[in-house]
């Protein structure tokens, strides 16, 4: 039988996280149709080939750094439905690619291309001005792999096991119910009239997925190719634009010293890095923001910033952040009631995300500390134990005069 166990309700997708999934993921030409003499039949909200599978949900027992998977996407239209052609691209843990290109896989026109990098994000069209935020490094968008931590999403009710499987582009998936589609990051309960059907294989990667609104299907993605440890182009994750200067809203990034902090403010860190796990540095980072624009202009709105420590293994990854605002207002909002105790640093507050989770932590003062990680929660939990209070009496940020090159804005 089936597994399933939702605690609470949710609310249906609204219509700006609708078009937030379509915009990342493409297929925004689904909405307007096209003239085609045949158009295919209208969908059908289960797929072809689905079997009974095992009564539990089975372990993701395979590792995988890096991959390329090619999408055939069809979406309700107003005629029939039309197709269009999806490909990831991901070396974990922080870059990706995804295209959006018409027509059936291989596809033809390039139409939405988004680009994931440490420290930035990029979103745009060909032959458009493009969107490059600098900022915190972040788990990308594009990467359509579930974390490990299966039976913990089931327990909490965001993910529901349907107890099917099928067999896409070779290898065999198994099937989930969520609250939306993998474009909207993180995992919610389903409703009854709006969900997200992913099958997902032992590596954790979305090969299927029907996403339903308002019990109708919407979209459907489907793996025709994947790649596992692909050989990419050498500038496959590089931004094409340049981001803005921080005087017209751009953000920030930088290597620091290991032993930078911000003054007169207590610091949580970890002593050691986690088991297996080596620390890639120490960042200082302020998010792209209109607000940044205004500061300069004298209207003192206030802007967040932060330190990020980051942990890398084999793809996966640890960032633990200490952040605030410059004038000391809450810039969390509402954290849910998802909640862990993480002993003196507090309460914590869950988001399980499509890969890996965050744990946020609102401190005095508009100061906050956020773990954010792909392995399962109770380690995330664990680290949040571990993290020791350092005095910031007398400490400063200091620049690392060896450290990685960065994306940076345009000179002001």
């Amino acid at each position: 039988m089936p597994r399933a166990r939702s605690r609470r309700r949710r609310p249906a997708l609204a219509p700006a996280v609708v078009f937030a999934a379509l915009l990342i993921g493409g297929g925004v030409l689904a909405l307007v149709g096209r003239d085609d003499d045949d158009p295919p039949e209208p969908l059908t909200i289960v797929p072809p080939g689905v079997e009974e599978g095992p009564e539990a949900p089975p372990p993701l027992d395979e590792e995988v750094a890096a991959y390329r998977i090619v999408y055939r996407v069809e979406a309700r239209a107003e005629r029939g439905s039309i197709v269009d052609t999806e490909v990831r691209e991901v070396r974990r843990p922080f870059e990706a690619r995804a295209e959006t290109l018409t027509g059936e896989p291989p596809g033809k026109d390039l139409t939405a291309l988004s680009i994931w990098a440490f420290g930035v994000t990029e979103v745009g069209a060909p032959d458009q001005e493009r969107a490059t935020l600098v900022g915190e490094p972040v788990l990308p968008n594009g990467d359509v792999g579930l974390a490990p931590d299966i039976d913990a999403a089931i327990d909490e009710g965001v993910l529901v096991y349907l107890g099917e499987r099928q067999e896409i582009a070779g290898r065999t998936c198994h099937r989930y119910r969520t609250g939306g589609p993998t474009d909207v990051v993180r995992l919610t309960a389903p409703t009854t009239t709006d969900y997200a059907d992913l099958c997902v294989d032992g590596a954790g990667l979305v090969l299927g997925e029907s996403w339903v609104v308002d019990s109708q299907l919407f979209r459907r993605r489907t793996a025709v190719e994947v790649e596992i440890d692909p050989t990419f182009a050498a500038d496959a994750f590089e931004p094409l634009g340049r981001p803005p200067s921080f005087r017209d809203g751009g953000g920030l990034i930088g290597e620091v010293t290991p032993d930078s902090q911000f003054p007169d403010v207590d610091h949580w860190a970890l002593p050691a890095p986690p088991a297996g796990f080596e620390l890639r540095g120490r960042f200082s980072f302020t998010p792209s923001a209109a607000g940044n624009a205004a500061a300069e202009l004298g209207t003192n709105p206030p802007i967040v910033t932060g330190l990020s420590d980051v942990y890398e293994r084999d793809g996966n990854a640890i960032v633990i952040v200490n952040g605030g605002t410059n004038d000391e207002s809450d810039s969390l909002g509402d954290l849910g009631d998802d909640t862990v105790e993480l002993g003196e640093l507090g309460t914590g507050h869950l988001r399980r995300r499509v890969r890996g989770t965050e744990i946020l932590v609102r401190l005095e003062a508009g100061r906050f500390v956020k773990i954010v990680g792909t392995g399962p929660v109770a380690d995330l939990v664990a680290i949040g134990r571990r993290l020791e209070r350092l005095d910031g009496a007398g400490k400063t940020i200091t620049a690392e005069p060896d450290g990685e090159d960065l994306p940076g804005p345009e000179p002001s």
